[in-house]
């Protein structure tokens, strides 16, 4: 009898473990707030490599420093739009045609940036960005300072309300 408990315990200890790491991930989106990522980053330094794995480095070439994403005022941009994900991951993939529709209805307005960091190249940005999860959608505004992240796939309507915070004049109004 008392095996049966223990057994029965231990199931349900289980599905709420289960349940409280599903839930974290599962938020669907936060405003940015540097001083609070760098110390949360600085705790979940490493990524999980099933995540994103580190290209091997060569000795005698050094990993060059990524160009923070900015544009001139002049190019009348008010949001630069960084995606950081990988081909193949479907939320990523899910990603695509959001963007390429984003691409083509606010060309003046929002700069959409893709960087597959599972490549040696957009490594570098998982890095600068200190990213967690993929994809994980970075929004900046004209400056090129961060002002909203979101982790995991984020439907159009919601990419918009994001933009609409730094006066992007959204199609229909």
């Amino acid at each position: 009898m008392s095996h049966k408990i223990m057994l029965s315990l231990f199931v349900c200890m289980i599905f709420i473990l289960l349940s409280c790491t599903q839930g974290e991930s599962d938020s669907k989106y936060s405003k940015a707030n540097p001083d609070q990522l760098d110390n949360q980053n600085q705790s979940e330094k490493n990524l999980d490599e099933d995540q994103i794995t580190a290209p091997p480095k060569k000795k005698e070439e050094p990993v060059p420093e990524a160009e923070k994403e900015t544009t001139t005022k002049e190019d009348n941009i008010k949001v630069i739009f960084v995606e950081l994900g990988s081909k193949g991951c479907v939320p990523c993939d899910m990603m695509q045609p959001i963007m390429e529709e984003i691409k083509e209805e606010y060309p003046s307005q929002v700069k959409v940036i893709f960087h597959d960091v599972k490549t040696k190249d957009g490594y570098v940005y998982a890095q600068q960005f200190k990213i967690r999860v993929i994809p994980t959608q970075v929004f900046l505004d004209s400056d090129g300072n961060e002002y909203f992240r979101h982790e995991g796939f984020f439907p159009k309507e919601e990419v918009l309300k994001v933009f609409s915070e730094q006066g992007v004049q959204l199609i229909g109004n």
